[in-house]
């Protein structure tokens, strides 16, 4: 996408929080309103500024998303140590079906804190070509992960291709999350869970 020439880089202090003011205010209605439905001029309107001046730092809301899109990828690469140890944390011990438990329990938490977020970013995964490169590195990040934890197990899995396992394991935990989280049923989560980590178990343990 062409960038327009006489959007500026803040430097100062002042500029900087208006920056800030317009992505957290965009993100805010974007959640609210949904991203195809906010305009500049609601996002420059709530943050307290003209639409000239919200110009002045991005050309459009597809900027904006962008930058957000970023900084909530740039969180989560800072938190990749933690996702590491959520995945290695307990694959050792005899009772399997604990540790797939913790590890959907523990992102079903995580994804609460940004849901109507992530709400939004699942609609413009089909729309919007770099709304869908930075979730596709995030999976890819997660499965290379749980593909080096079933590596060190490798010798109490039913199967020898661990990549693929991790596919299948992600896959299955990506839809469980995301149900419960994104697009909940009139069922009980707790059996849902239950029936997901039995599954998860049989095809990797029995």
């Amino acid at each position: 996408m062409e960038k327009n020439s006489k959007v500026r880089i803040p430097k100062q202090k002042r500029s900087i929080l208006r920056k800030e003011a317009l992505r957290e205010k965009a993100l805010s209605l974007f959640c609210s309103k949904g991203f195809q439905q906010t305009t500049t001029n609601q996002i420059a309107e709530e943050a307290g500024m003209s639409i000239g001046s919200l110009y002045e730092y991005y050309a459009n809301k597809e900027e904006i998303l962008y930058d957000i899109v970023d900084e909530y990828f740039t969180i989560f690469l800072n938190e990749e140590d933690k996702l590491r140890e959520l995945f290695f944390s307990g694959i050792r011990n005899r009772d399997k079906r604990k540790w797939i438990r913790s590890i959907i329990e523990n992102l079903i938490e995580s994804h609460k804190a940004s849901k109507k977020f992530n709400i939004e970013l699942h609609y413009l995964y089909f729309q919007l070509d770099k709304v869908r490169e930075a979730i596709n590195k995030q999976k890819m990040i997660v499965r290379k992960i749980a593909a080096e934890a079933l590596d060190s197990i490798s010798g109490e899995l039913t199967t020898d291709d661990t990549d693929i396992a991790a596919v299948i394991f992600c896959d299955s935990i990506e839809k469980t999350v995301d149900r419960i989280c994104l697009y909940p049923l009139t069922i009980d989560n707790k059996r849902l869970i239950s029936d997901s980590v039995e599954m998860i178990y049989r095809y990797l343990f029995s």
